[in-house]
């Protein structure tokens, strides 16, 4: 077996978790409702299918969308002002026709259950990546696999908007068919929020529709958009809306700062005159409702107002040609193959290890108010800088992803293979518009931030970080992934999770108790070849914590848990994963002074009930 070492070095938090911007807004700012218009149409008759790859299913499934160019549609628009409508361009959906008629919701997990399941991730990653084990319909997802879905629900916390506009133009579109979700039309389909089991297949659907923004190909898609203009961004989606709209955009939009992201459907554009366009819109806050946004194409502006739930005020969405706080992604980069973010692929090995066919990306997400700032070797830098965004690391790339209740994560950072990377997580408090940042971290902190990281086969992600106002944890990540080193800014007692697979079997470490004071560094590898996982405490003081690990493989699951194990200050413990068999204890050596000699070897039982 080829060696292949991870060293991760963990003094507060490691990084990682999806960092979300939601849809929508929390205690908005009155304004001002927005003028919508009536519409009766006769909608033109649109012959679409799509079919998938014979044989395939998957993560391997290839949709291809056709659709017959439509007629002209017969279209009369009675406006508040009264007069006939322009368009310019039209979709053929309609919100009170084809949207859902349940309005956007998040959730509070994981105090209630996720709404993307282990078997909607099997449906869109495939079994060979989300299983570890599969007993009949039964999988059992690896560690890694377990790591990202959780970060996944995390980000749903804040909404499932990206979700709904997805799910609703690929009912429209025939990719997917409401009968097979309980009703002859999308408008009669039903689903409880409280309760996950009244339509657990149209859930999917949508939960899917929106973890699909946190992959490749469709977030490079989204990003590679947001640097052109508002007129440029409305130019591409009238077009994609003429001749039948054969793959028509979803679009999202953040306030300035990427704070509230929201995600909706556009339908029509219509021309008002004087350069100003109404972009007609199926917001799935407000369920069967004609909503616009403003587009002004001399002051290249935009405006739109919305609220996070419609019995409250509305909240104002203004950007320009200095924000790029507009992002669109086509319906067909939804129905292509998702690339999966955890799993090996080609010779890499590790977090941030190239790849051969350069394919797959290592992400960084962050799961509350803290900001990242990664500098490489020669000192460029990607992230923020004292609450400002600056971006020097060619090939770097960062996403907000939209929710729809108004609730901001963090962002996902995506880091080109094989550069070392020092990097500082800080929690300071920062307001500001276009490319700054609002922070809201306590001047103590509050234990609630979390990191997370996915890479080649495998995942770290460290929960619990107290990091404060003004507060800076320091972190450095080598090229090859083979070691990560973090100091902490001040006291903390994270719990630290790591993911791994030997080619053969996937581990799942879980360490709990570690008391890590200010600057003291914890380094934690796992070597597949020796089969150990090393932690070493480089200073600070003594310690006792929790060791807990699953071990997966053909025969099934076994695990080990062990309380209060000792740490001192300079040692480094191995701990012997490689050669434990299920009820053993584990052999754990201890390097006293880390000098290369194993002075003492504790034998510590399992202490599973």
């Amino acid at each position: 077996m080829k060696q292949r070492n991870r060293f991760i070095a963990i003094g507060s938090v490691l990084v990682l978790s999806v960092i979300l911007a939601a849809c929508g807004g929390d205690n908005p700012t009155a304004v001002p409702a927005p003028t919508n218009t009536t519409v009766a149409q006769v909608a033109a008759s649109t012959d679409t299918t799509a079919a998938v790859t014979p044989g395939a299913s998957g993560a391997n499934a290839t949709m291809v969308i056709t659709t017959t160019a439509a007629p002209a549609m017969a279209m009369t628009v009675t406006t508040t002002e009264g007069g006939t409508a322009k368009v310019l361009g039209d979709t053929g959906f309609r919100a009170a026709a084809n949207g859902f008629s349940f309005r956007n919701f998040g959730n509070q997990y994981p105090n209630t259950p996720g709404t993307f399941t282990v078997d909607a991730a099997r449906k869109l990653l495939g079994d060979a990546a989300i299983c570890a084990n599969v007993s009949g319909d039964t999988c059992t997802p690896s560690p890694a696999a377990t790591q990202w879905i959780d970060q996944m629900n995390k980000g749903i916390n804040g909404g499932h908007c990206e979700g709904f506009a997805v799910a609703s133009m690929e009912i429209y579109k025939g990719i997917s068919k409401s009968s097979d979700f309980g009703a002859a039309s999308v408008a009669d389909l039903k689903l409880d929020p409280t309760d996950p089991n009244s339509n657990p297949k149209l859930l999917a659907l949508i939960a899917n529709g929106w973890t699909l923004q946190t992959l490749q190909p469709v977030q490079p898609t989204r990003i590679g958009s947001m640097n052109q203009t508002p007129n440029q961004i409305l130019d591409q989606i009238i077009a994609s809306m003429q001749n039948g709209a054969p793959d028509p955009l979803i679009i999202a939009f953040w306030k300035p700062g990427y704070k509230e992201g929201h995600a909706v459907t556009p339908i029509w554009a219509e021309d008002k005159g004087n350069g100003v366009v109404w972009l007609h819109i199926y917001d799935n806050n407000y369920p069967a409702e004609d909503k616009y946004i403003i587009f002004d194409r001399n002051t290249q502006t935009w405006t739109y107002s919305t609220a996070a739930d419609p019995t409250k005020d509305a909240s104002a969405y203004i950007g320009d040609a200095t924000t790029f706080t507009l992002g669109v992604a086509p319906l067909s980069s939804r129905t292509k193959p998702p690339v999966c973010p955890f799993c090996k692929n080609g010779s890499g090995s590790g977090l941030f290890s190239p790849l051969a066919d350069g394919q797959q990306q290592e992400q960084v997400m962050v799961d509350g108010s803290a900001q990242m700032l990664f500098t490489d070797k020669a000192g460029h830098k990607f992230g923020y800088d004292n609450g400002k965004m600056v971006s020097d690391i060619s090939g770097a790339s960062m996403t907000y992803l939209p929710g729809g209740l108004g609730h901001d994560h963090g962002p996902i950072y995506d880091l080109p293979e094989g550069a070392d990377y020092q990097a500082t997580l800080e929690g300071s408090v920062v307001t500001g518009t276009n490319s700054v940042i609002t922070g809201t971290g306590s001047v103590t902190g509050t234990g609630s931030d979390e990191v997370a990281m996915f890479g080649q086969g495998e995942a770290v992600d460290i929960a619990g970080i107290k990091l404060g106002a003004g507060a800076n944890d320091s972190l450095s990540i080598s090229g090859d992934g083979q070691k990560i080193s973090y100091k902490p800014g001040e006291a903390e007692t994270p719990e630290v999770k790591i993911a791994n697979n030997d080619g053969s079997k996937d581990y799942g470490f879980d360490l709990t108790g570690i008391n890590f004071t200010p600057g003291e560094e914890v380094d934690f590898s796992v070597d597949d070849a020796t089969g150990k996982l090393a932690i070493k405490d480089i200073s600070g003081s003594p310690d006792m914590y929790t060791l807990s690990f699953t071990e997966t493989d053909a025969s099934g699951t076994h695990k080990y848990k062990h309380a209060d194990i000792p740490l001192n200050p300079g040692d480094t413990e191995f701990v012997d994963f490689g050669t434990w068999k299920d009820g053993d204890a584990v052999n754990i050596g201890v390097d006293q002074g880390s000098n290369g000699t194993i002075d003492q070897t504790l034998s510590e039982s399992d202490q599973q009930p």
